[in-house]
């Protein structure tokens, strides 16, 4: 991938085009990446022609990936990195832990674990 990971990301994957642009800092450029193309598996190889990305960003911390059309295949891909997230510094995609007592929940290593938000 490119610097624009982002960019990249949604051009390779037609059914990420409709509102599947990821908003999560590059941390999570591997986690959502490695997502995107195990779901393109699926959806090519069980021919999902309707299956869409809503949305793709960070919630309390953690990945959100919205999609319609998906198969209970794909949703347990979902569930495993958006839980995964929450092990992974948004910043920088070191391990990290869940910071809850500042004034906004995030993912992050202790190198960002006092950045503000």
């Amino acid at each position: 991938m490119s610097n624009n990971w982002k960019s990249d990301l949604v051009r390779a994957h037609r059914w990420m085009r409709h509102g599947g642009y990821p908003s999560v800092n590059d941390g999570w450029e591997k986690l959502v990446t490695k997502l995107v193309d195990d779901i393109s598996e699926i959806v090519e190889r069980d021919n999902l022609n309707e299956f869409q990305v809503a949305q793709v960003k960070e919630k309390f911390g953690t990945l959100r990936f919205y999609c319609y059309g998906g198969t209970d295949e794909i949703h347990a891909l979902i569930e495993a990195a958006e839980e995964e997230s929450g092990r992974i510094c948004e910043d920088c995609g070191k391990p990290g832990r869940l910071m809850t007592g500042g004034p906004w929940i995030h993912t992050a290593c202790p190198d960002h674990e006092g950045d503000d938000r």
